[in-house]
């Protein structure tokens, strides 16, 4: 087999780290640093070494992996390897002239995730890791547990870094583990390499560091440039330990929830396109949160979205259905009879659902900070909880500053847990029926 497939310094270190005795990988670091195409190799090279053993690739969702790896880069490598596959395209795996098998999965489709994850395999990659939950990760990692003669099953990782309350920051980086904050019993085990896109130059296109990551903002070139894992920032009204040391891995038991509220704030675009058929980045913040009998509150998900009018009000309806809420939330100054206007009008197509449903709206006659305190001084006195793992929502949380537009995540999170904690504000109630 010709192998014309040149190894950066860069990726040639992290190939001997992977080649090490650690059996759980990770490679982090800028955008375009060449960390999934060496964990690719490194898929083929174990997939051809042992034959017929059978090798997982796994993103969030499997419309992202099928495009950007299965339609783009293992086609490529296979060609830079010389190398003559099959593809099953029912199933979605390739097959390699000894036998072996790789596999293309997603977890966000419950029928594909478990005809994937019904098989068991010597190598899984986890990629782009900021987008998954660890309690996902842990059901994957299960099926690694092919037997193969000479083989030691691993698993690779890799993202671009996002916050330092990222599940893959305390998993290798501080070596915790995440489902239980104890130290990891073996931490050999745990291993990770920095790459950024300056030890991949030969491979990029012209002005791809100076036109484009240079150019970007401040958080986003420590993420997207340098690679940097995000601690938040000097003032920020959220404080990392307030939200890490109260997390929880599961929902507390049903007959001690006493309410439960999706809060909604659309953001003023409405995910207008531009003149290039963009769309904007200013997401609708949606965020499900609920109130214990005990005076405590449990942030439950973050379904925040960038779409349509249409999208999002789909998507809250969906949410209101799947947890059971009590009450939707909205905010009344910029946008309310938007929210219940728009929410009516696509409950026009939930035929033949009557539960009641109302919509509050809530007036915020005061600043963001100001509003956002309250909800803050909850956390920091230990009585809001996170189930599981929420990057995006807590990364912005730990670094909006007063003086800075607050996202819409932080937004909508404010506005249910003011809901549930009875913190005072002004409220408009209107009950709405049709929801489902």
């Amino acid at each position: 087999m010709p192998n014309i497939f040149k190894k950066t310094i860069d990726q040639q270190k992290a190939a001997v780290i992977m080649q090490s005795c650690a059996t759980r990988i990770l490679l982090y670091g800028g955008s375009r640093s060449g960390k999934t195409m060496i964990i690719l190799f490194a898929i083929v090279y174990r997939a051809l070494r042992f034959p017929k053993s059978r090798h997982l690739i796994l993103r969030r969702h499997f419309n992202t992996v099928n495009t950007a790896i299965g339609l783009d880069t293992m086609p490529k490598l296979y060609s830079l390897l010389g190398l003559k596959v099959s593809y099953n395209g029912s199933y979605m795996y390739w097959i390699l002239p000894n036998k072996s098998e790789i596999w293309l999965g997603g977890l966000d489709n419950k029928e594909r995730a478990d005809k994937v994850l019904g098989k068991e395999y010597a190598s899984i990659f986890f990629n782009e890791i900021s987008e998954m939950t660890f309690d996902s990760v842990e059901t994957a990692l299960s099926r690694l547990a092919q037997k193969i003669p000479g083989c030691v099953n691993k698993a690779y990782f890799d993202c671009n870094p996002t916050s330092q309350l990222h599940w893959g920051y305390k998993m290798f980086i501080e070596k915790i583990n995440p489902a239980n904050k104890a130290l990891w019993a073996n931490p050999d085990m745990i291993a990770f390499f920095k790459m950024n896109p300056d030890g991949n130059r030969q491979n990029l296109a012209e002005g791809y560091i100076e036109d484009t990551l240079d150019n970007f903002s401040k958080a986003k070139k420590k993420r997207f440039r340098d690679g940097e894992w995000s601690s938040g920032v000097e003032g920020a009204i959220w404080k990392a330990p307030w939200i890490d040391d109260n997390r929880v891995g599961e929902m507390p038991k049903e007959d001690t929830i006493e309410t439960i509220v999706v809060a909604v704030d659309p953001s003023g675009d409405d995910g207008i396109t531009d003149e290039n058929g963009e769309t904007s980045n200013d997401a609708i913040g949606i965020v499900v949160a609920l109130k214990t009998t005990d005076g405590h509150y449990y942030v439950i998900e973050d379904a925040t979205l960038n779409g349509s009018a249409l999208e999002w009000s789909t998507k809250v309806i969906d949410v209101a259905e799947n947890r059971d809420v009590d009450c939707i939330v909205g905010e009344k100054n910029y946008g309310g009879d938007m929210v219940r206007q728009t929410i009516k009008s696509a409950m026009q197509t939930r035929k033949g659902r009557t539960q009641t449903r109302k919509i509050e709206l809530v007036t915020s006659s005061r600043g963001k900070r100001l509003r956002a305190e309250p909800v803050s001084a909850l956390y920091e006195d230990g009585l809001v909880h996170h189930v599981g793992y929420f990057h995006d929502l807590e990364t912005e949380m730990v670094e909006w500053v007063e003086g800075k537009d607050s996202p819409n995540r932080i937004d909508a999170l404010v506005f249910a847990i003011t809901k549930l904690s009875g913190i005072k504000a002004e409220v408009t109630q209107e009950r709405v029926t049709g929801l489902y």
